[in-house]
Parts: C-alpha cells; structure tokens; sequence
C-alpha cells in the first residue's frame, strides 16, 4: 500500500500540492474563525462552519491514502458549504457595509477569514481538476500507443 500511496503522490504532485495548501487554508479558517467569529453583529460562533472546515481537511487529507479525485471534489463540497455558511452568517455585516449605514468597514480578520475559505475551496477544487487532467492525458498516450 505504501508503493501505491508513493506512486500516486509521484504521478499526480501537483494535484496534491493544491490539495495540501487547501488543507492548511481550511485549518486557518477554523482557527481564525473561532479567535475572530464573534463580533456586534454575530454574538455567537457557529460550529457548522468549523466542522464542515475541518471535515473537509480531514477528506482532504484521506485523499492523499486513497488517490481518487472524487474524493477531491468531495472536499471541495464541503468547503464550499463552509464557505457558504461563513457568507450566511455574516450576511447582515457585509449588507451594512455596502448599505454604509453607520460607516463600517471591512476588518483585517473578516477579510483574511473570507479570503482563506474561499481560496481553501478553490485549491481543493483545482488540485481534483488538475488529477483529472493528468488521469486524461495517460488515456490518450495509452490509445497512441
């Protein structure tokens, strides 16, 4: 099994770059979140967005045993739910910034907690397209061949 995991991590490097950066992306979001998610518009943490968070690291990481891009996507799913949920919850703060009712502005750690879930999910979503590519182009020079 070994072998297998160390051929998979040879053939497909740069999916699991991606993956892995996605991974530490989704950690920092849970981290963050939980020292900066409560604020004058939002009184409560919600779980959800760490849980889904942190599962979609953990299937992230599972991926890097097993070696299927569905389980890429799979990530992805879930940190775009995360990243949906985070966006949910702080829906009322970002319409009155944009409505400019009392003059607030985006903070340094709303900023960094958006830009974190929305970037874990895209590297979780690029490094499941980037294997499929790879899967793709060893079909084709089978076929040649």
């Amino acid at each position: 099994m070994f072998a297998f995991i160390l051929k998979n991590l040879k053939e497909n490097l740069l999916s699991y770059i991606f993956v892995g950066i996605g991974i530490v992306l989704a950690l920092v979001v849970c981290f963050l979140y939980q020292a900066t998610g409560v604020t004058a518009f939002n009184p409560k943490i919600n779980p959800i967005i760490i849980v889904f968070s942190a599962i979609s690291a953990g299937i992230g990481a599972i991926s890097f045993l097993c070696g299927f891009k569905t389980v890429k996507y799979l990530a992805f799913v879930l940190g775009l739910f995360a990243f949906l949920s985070y966006v949910r919850e702080e829906i009322t703060y970002i319409a009155n910034i944009f409505t400019g009712i009392d003059g607030t502005t985006f903070t340094p750690e709303f900023i960094a907690t958006f830009a974190c879930s929305l970037l874990a999910m895209v590297f979780f979503l690029v490094g499941a397209i980037v294997q499929k590519e790879i899967l793709g182009k060893k079909k084709e020079i089978a076929k040649e061949n």
